[in-house]
């Protein structure tokens, strides 16, 4: 049985209903039958495991037996012939293809068409910046959208011809798939091109467990961290990615080939805005109210005690004293400084 929680650290990265009836698809070119039957017979094998009958082994896989096997009864579609013939490392997105996938799920979404997990419910699966886990986004958009185009991945959909990778993203699937399209456009680094993500690079409806579970060190993920120039480390707000063994497996397979490890560090938009707009309006309210003081006496002596005060070595005391235990505050008052040394300035023009 598979369930959610086995699912995170087993490897098996998605699997599909049986399809008993024989389909034909046609991919930008690449044409070819799926037979999926309670049976396949006279099966070649991956890792000892059963490939449909008659199939050439992966053309990536080194050392697969070509001998018969015996009757895989798994339920699952054909291997399709574009993960034959394609390298696992060019199993890759663009950063448009990520923008077209997070609107699709977005609409899907909003018309009732992904709903919440009955046994695993995920109380941010209603929430438009979170959304429904990848567990239910596979299941209800990704595996039947590249059903109906003859069981390839979502990437492979888009780019037959494949993409090599640049960038690797480890993740867990228990996340949002909206927090997760969120976090990967704020840390794409900007000189990469393409993206593996398991869940669009694997073939959902396949037995992909049978080459994700092999021992001779040859899964697609191995392969395509093997050609990637970056990682991408997703943590999201459901469980702790170090928690999931692919996770760590991951990590440590990108510091073994030494990629570039980028964590989350970039704000979201909104976040910034909303803890600059009352720096801001500190800063302009200080500004004006030196600036538009009026030019006596009184203010000529208020401002010759306070040019005494050494306004940038001021900012830089508050900086040091209040940036671990209250950085917002710190800020805020730093930015108060600043507008008022700016409109002792204006105010000596004037």
């Amino acid at each position: 049985k598979r369930t959610n929680s086995a699912r995170c650290w087993q490897g098996k990265r998605g699997g599909a209903d049986l399809d008993r009836d024989t389909r034909k698809y046609t991919s930008r070119g690449a044409s070819a039958s799926v037979r999926a039957g309670g049976a396949w017979r006279g099966a070649h094998t991956i890792a000892g495991r059963p490939m449909a009958a008659g199939a050439p082994a992966p053309r990536w896989l080194p050392g697969t037996s070509g001998s018969d096997s015996s009757t895989n009864g798994t339920g699952q579609c054909e291997l399709h012939q574009l993960h034959r013939d394609v390298h696992p490392s060019r199993w890759c997105v663009t950063r448009k293809d990520l923008r077209l996938f997070e609107r699709e799920v977005r609409e899907a979404w909003q018309r009732g068409e992904i709903p919440n997990s009955m046994d695993f419910p995920s109380t941010s699966h209603d929430d438009p910046a979170i959304g429904p886990t990848i567990y239910q986004v596979n299941e209800y958009y990704i595996k039947p959208k590249t059903l109906r185009a003859g069981g390839m991945s979502w990437a492979l959909l888009h780019h037959p011809e494949g993409c090599k990778c640049d960038v690797f993203v480890t993740h867990c699937w228990a996340e949002g798939v909206f927090e997760f399209c969120n976090k990967v456009h704020r840390m794409w680094p900007s000189s990469a091109r393409y993206l593996y993500c398991c869940f669009l690079a694997n073939p959902q409806n396949a037995d992909i467990s049978a080459v994700l579970d092999d021992d001779s060190m040859q899964p697609p993920f191995a392969l395509a961290l093997s050609g990637a120039k970056h990682l991408l480390v997703l943590p999201n707000q459901s469980v702790s990615i170090y928690t999931r063994l692919w996770c760590v497996f991951e990590a440590h397979e990108a510091l073994k080939y030494d990629l570039k490890i980028v964590l989350p560090w970039r704000p979201r938009a909104k976040d910034t805005c909303k803890m600059m707009l009352p720096g801001f309006a500190l800063l302009l309210g200080a500004l004006m109210f030196a600036a538009c003081r009026p030019l006596d006496t009184a203010t000529w002596r208020l401002f010759d005690r306070l040019s005494y005060v050494h306004h940038v070595q001021l900012a830089y005391i508050l900086h040091v004293i209040g940036s671990q235990h209250l950085p917002k505050i710190t800020s805020w008052v730093l930015l108060l400084v600043i507008g008022l040394h700016l409109g002792l300035w204006v105010w000596n023009i004037r």
